[in-house]
Parts: structure tokens; C-alpha cells; sequence
């Protein structure tokens, strides 16, 4: 009876992402082919799309399970918090949970060194173009992931909800798996993890699941990053394959002893894989037709 319950609940909840991600291909396709709207426009109108769709799924989803909380918790989900956990964000405690002055003040430091990166890059004329749009990413990642999202999640566990900042130190990453599974974007993490790996590991296995995750990651991306630009269609989609190929490699390495996780040899494995690659994800017609126009508007 519960294998059948889960079975008829992972159908529930596959159709009912599939009915969302279609109306997101519907726009996105939309939106692609509309002349005079500017490759940023589109950008932050797709990737609010798949982030209102995302947090809609994921409501409908804690609703089925755990009925809804009221008017008032359904909209500060949607507007105040930007993860994807809403049984952490729905899980109010009576008392504020612990934060200290260290998590404030780095999350206020990263949103200033970001701020500067930014402006740096408006004023930075002389450098190459290319160069100029990556030092601008990096500072938008710093004010909006690491900054303004960790200050965010700070107050709602002062507020008494165990939610979990959307970056969580990626940087300290020791294997290709951490990094992806339990620091990088754990919005993003929780959505998939629980639309995408879950039904599929119960219907293959985890390696299966884990490659799904990923090719649904780099489609995501090709929507939000490739479809703006108008070019460099298939390498997001091929750094997420490449995520997932070191994923696997990185399982035989620890099965073999080669590597170990937690040790600077599975730190510099991670970094290998994340950090050259990221020229696929922001390739050179996302820099040069969405982000350097953002920076000379």
C-alpha cells in the first residue's frame, strides 16, 4: 500500500511540474523570438518565470501534503523568501534561532566587495569587454547570492524558521558532490532533489537520478542563459553534463581510495570541475549580449 501511495503521489507531483515547465518552454520560445526587447530583459523575464513556476510546484506540492497555511505565509513565501524548502520555511519555531555577528557582518562585506566589482566594471572602459562582463558576474553573484539572499535568510531565523542561506560556504567544498548536493544553490538543490532525483531513483536508481538532475540543470540554464544571449546554445547544457561526468569519476576515485573526501586532493578535484568550465555556462554571447549591455545602459 505505501509502495502504491508513493507511486500514484510521484505521478501527481511529476504531472503537475510537467504541466509548469511546459508553460515555461511555451514563454521562453515566446519570449525568444519577440524583436526589440534586450537580451537582459529577457533574461530576468525567464528566470523570474522558472523561479515563480518553481516556488508554485513546490507550494502545491507542501499544500497536498501538509494543507495550507493561510493567505498571509503563502504570500511571504512567494515574495520575502527565495529558497525552495517550504517544509524549513513553513516549520516556524516560537523562539529565534541562533545567528551570530560573524554571518552578519561577512554577508554585509560580501554585498559591498560585490558592489564595487560592479561599479568597477561600469567604469572600467579600457578593459576587454569579455573581461569587464565576468568582473561585473562576479560581483552580482557576491551582492545577490552571498550578500543580499544570506541577510535574508539571517532574518527569518531570527524570526524562528530553520531555513538554510541559498550559498552555504561553497568554497569549503571537498568533493563534486558537496558542492552541488549541500553548498551550491540550494534552492535550486532542493527543487530538483525532490521533482527530479526522488521519482527518479525510485523508478532507476541513484546514478540514473544523479544524471537526470544535472540534465535538467543544464536545460534550465540553456533557458535562462543561452536563450537571452541568442548563442552558445548547448554548452550550459554541456557544463552540467560535465558535472555529472565528474560526479560519477569522483565515486570510483573514493571506491578506490584515490581520493578521499575531506581532503585537499577532493578540494582541488571539485575545483577543476566548477571553476575552468564556468566559461561554458557564461559563455562569450551571454557576457557580450546581456551583461555588457546592462553595464553601458
Amino acid at each position: 500500500m505505501a509502495t502504491t501511495d508513493i507511486t500514484k503521489n510521484d505521478r501527481r507531483v511529476c504531472l503537475t511540474g510537467t504541466r509548469f515547465w511546459f508553460s515555461a518552454i511555451c514563454f521562453t520560445a515566446l519570449l525568444g523570438i519577440v524583436p526589440y526587447i534586450s537580451g537582459c530583459a529577457k533574461m530576468y523575464g525567464i528566470a523570474g518565470l522558472v523561479f515563480l513556476l518553481a516556488k508554485a510546484h513546490t507550494l502545491s506540492d507542501f499544500i497536498s501534503r501538509r494543507g495550507s497555511l493561510g493567505l498571509k505565509s503563502n504570500t511571504l513565501w512567494f515574495i520575502a523568501w527565495p529558497g525552495l524548502d517550504a517544509d524549513a520555511f513553513f516549520k516556524k519555531t516560537a523562539s529565534p534561532l541562533i545567528t551570530t555577528n560573524a554571518e552578519w557582518r561577512a554577508a554585509v562585506l560580501r554585498t559591498v566587495g560585490g558592489s564595487v566589482l560592479i561599479f568597477s566594471a561600469v567604469f572600467w572602459t579600457s578593459a576587454d569587454l569579455i573581461v569587464r562582463g565576468w568582473v561585473a558576474m562576479v560581483g552580482m553573484i557576491l551582492v545577490l547570492h552571498f550578500g543580499l539572499l544570506h541577510l535574508i535568510a539571517l532574518a527569518w531565523k531570527n524570526s524562528g524558521r530553520p531555513v538554510v542561506p541559498v550559498m552555504n560556504a561553497p568554497v569549503q567544498s571537498t568533493s563534486l558532490a558537496e558542492f552541488w548536493g549541500r553548498r551550491w544553490n540550494l534552492a535550486f538543490r532542493d527543487y530538483s532533489h525532490r521533482f527530479v532525483f526522488r521519482p527518479a531513483a525510485r523508478r532507476w536508481n541513484g546514478s540514473v537520478a544523479t544524471w537526470c538532475v544535472f540534465l535538467f540543470s543544464g536545460l534550465i540554464h540553456e533557458l535562462a542563459i543561452s536563450v537571452p544571449a541568442g548563442g552558445g546554445f548547448g554548452l550550459p547544457l554541456g557544463y552540467f553534463l560535465l558535472q555529472g561526468l565528474g560526479v560519477s569519476i569522483e565515486r570510483q576515485l573514493v571506491r578506490r581510495g584515490i581520493i578521499t573526501r575531506g581532503s585537499i586532493a577532493g578540494w582541488c578535484f571539485t575545483a577543476t570541475f566548477t571553476i575552468p568550465a564556468a566559461y561554458w555556462l557564461f559563455h562569450p554571447p551571454f557576457v557580450l549580449n546581456v551583461i555588457v549591455p546592462m553595464l553601458q545602459s
